[in-house]
C-alpha cells in the first residue's frame, strides 16, 4: 500500500470511528450524589454502574471531592461526610462538618484543596482535603449550585440551575468566561479530564449532559437507574488533564503525515 493510500484509509477509519467516540456518554465515572436519599451513583458511556450507598444516614452527602478516593461532605451540619475507594468500598474516615451551610456540590484539585458552593448565596468555600479549615474564597450569585475545577487551567467552573448560565473564575473570583447552557441541567457540575469538557444530570428528564468550555452542546445521554434529588457530580481528577481521543487520533495522522513529506523531501 503506497503512503498516501495509508493515509486516506487512516482518515477515512478517522471518520468512521469519531461518532462512536463522541456519542458515548463520559469517558470516566461520574460520580452523581443523592444525599436525600444517602445514595452516591457511578455513571460511565451511557449505563449506570455501581452505587454507593452512604452511611450514616443522616449525612445528607452532597458536596463530593474525587482524586485517587471518594470524599463526600454534607449540606447539614454538625454530620459527617465519608470516604471511599473509587470502587465505592468505604474507608473509614470521615469528615465532620460542623455549619449548616446549605452546600450543594463540590470539588477538588486533586493536591491541596477541596472546594465548595453554597446555593443561596453563591459562596464559595475552600478546604483542605480533609474538608476542615473552610474558608469563603469569593462569592458569584444566588442559586449557583454547582462547582468543578478544571485542571488543564487551575480555575473554577459554576453552573446556576434556574437559568441555565454557566461560569469560569480564576482562584481569585474574577470571571473569565460564561455561557448559557440547556436550562434543565441541574448543579451537578464536573469536568472530565479526559475530554476536557463539561458535564451536567439534567434536573427532570433523566438525562446527562456535556458542554464544551465555550459553551457548545456536545451531547446528551439518556441513563436509566439514576433517580432523586442530583445536586453534586465529579470525575476523579488527577491534577493533569488527558489529550482526548479525537486529539490523540489528530496527532498521529498529523506526525505521519510529516513523515510522508519528510521522506519525500529527503
Amino acid at each position: 500500500m503506497s503512503f498516501g493510500r495509508f493515509i486516506y484509509s487512516l482518515l477515512t477509519f478517522a471518520t468512521l470511528i469519531a461518532p462512536v467516540a463522541v456519542f458515548a456518554g463520559p469517558i470516566s465515572a461520574y460520580y452523581l450524589t443523592y444525599g436525600d436519599g444517602q445514595k452516591v451513583y457511578m455513571v460511565q458511556g451511557n449505563s449506570l454502574v455501581n452505587t454507593i450507598n452512604t452511611n450514616p444516614a443522616t449525612n445528607h452527602p452532597y458536596p463530593i471531592a474525587v482524586a485517587d478516593t471518594v470524599r463526600t461532605f454534607t449540606y447539614r451540619g454538625q454530620v459527617f461526610g465519608s470516604e471511599y475507594q473509587l470502587d465505592g468500598t468505604p474507608t473509614g474516615n470521615t469528615y465532620y462538618n460542623p455549619e449548616f451551610l446549605s452546600l450543594t456540590d463540590g470539588t477538588t484539585d486533586g493536591v491541596n484543596f477541596n472546594y465548595a458552593i453554597q446555593w443561596s448565596t453563591g459562596a464559595v468555600y475552600r478546604y483542605d482535603r480533609a474538608w476542615a479549615n473552610g474558608s469563603v474564597l469569593f462569592t458569584v450569585a444566588r442559586d449557583f449550585g454547582g462547582i468543578t475545577f478544571d485542571s488543564m487551567t487551575g480555575t473554577l467552573w459554576v453552573n446556576n440551575r434556574v437559568n441555565g448560565e454557566t461560569r469560569n473564575y480564576d482562584l481569585s473570583g474574577n470571571l473569565l468566561s460564561s455561557f448559557f447552557a440547556n436550562s434543565n441541567v441541574g448543579w451537578s457540575l464536573a469536568y472530565e479530564e479526559a475530554s476536557d469538557s463539561l458535564w451536567y444530570w439534567g434536573d427532570n428528564d433523566s438525562r446527562l449532559y456535556n458542554y464544551s468550555k465555550s459553551g457548545s452542546l456536545i451531547e446528551s445521554v439518556a441513563i436509566a437507574g439514576v433517580s432523586g434529588n442530583i445536586l453534586g457530580g465529579e470525575f476523579a481528577i488527577t491534577g493533569r488533564a488527558t489529550v482526548p481521543v479525537a486529539g490523540s487520533l489528530a496527532l498521529i495522522v498529523l506526525g505521519l503525515v510529516g513523515l510522508g513529506w519528510h521522506r519525500r523531501s529527503s
